[in-house]
């Protein structure tokens, strides 16, 4: 019996039905237990498919996964896109950026649950297709931030490689405990919180620091 009637992938008229019914099975089995649990027959039997069917399309369970994982990501991708196209200045495109990253987690489930958990000590995801679309999502930001430098924007002196690495872990880490633990991820608050920081810092306006620098 299927776990639910819902289509959870976009269709897409190039893709065979049967790899498309695989696909959303293995999302909606991943909405109820870890990778590790799922089995190839237990995939065959919510799509309705025989398990040779998946190895037709798919090398195995894992390739099935970075599959999966491509298409939510680029359904992330492109809202990021569209939400940094609509305003102007980097300082709005920043925080656009932001928000739209911390939608995307609170968005799917799924999405987070593999990106977050289930992929990043796997060497094979290194080398796959699904981590080309991280050095595009990366690349966005690194965009952003040397438009701002170069529009005076930002400060001149810092180093794009840190600031995305720090924006990046900042935005994962704000969202993981609520993924592992199936909370509620509230994005206004947590991008919100996020920007504040990262645009004034944590020094009290008017309070110097230990060296005699004021913010």
């Amino acid at each position: 019996m299927k776990t639910t009637e819902t289509a959870l992938l976009p269709a897409d008229p190039s893709s065979p039905p049967g790899r498309t019914r695989i696909m959303n099975s293995m999302v909606r089995l991943l909405e109820i237990r870890e990778f590790n649990r799922i089995t190839t027959a237990e995939i065959a039997r919510d799509a309705e498919v025989t398990e040779g069917l998946i190895y037709k399309y798919f090398r195995d369970k894992k390739d099935l996964l970075f599959q999966v994982l491509m298409e939510l990501f680029r359904q992330v991708i492109d809202k990021i896109a569209g939400e940094v196209a609509a305003v102007d200045g980097s300082h709005e495109k920043l925080r656009a950026f932001i928000r739209a990253s911390v939608a995307g987690y609170a968005g799917s489930r799924v999405f987070s649950k593999i990106i977050l958990l289930e992929v990043r000590n796997s060497p094979s995801f290194f080398a796959s297709n699904a981590y080309g679309l991280v050095r595009q999502y990366s690349k966005m930001l690194a965009q952003i931030l040397q438009e701002g430098i170069d529009s005076g924007e930002l400060a001149s002196d810092i180093e794009i490689r840190a600031l995305r690495e720090i924006i990046f872990g900042a935005i994962e880490h704000a969202c993981l405990s609520c993924i592992i633990f199936n909370r509620e991820i509230d994005v206004d608050r947590v991008a919100g919180q996020l920007c504040r920081v990262l645009f004034c810092g944590i020094t009290r306006p008017g309070k110097e620091d230990n060296q005699g620098r004021k913010p």
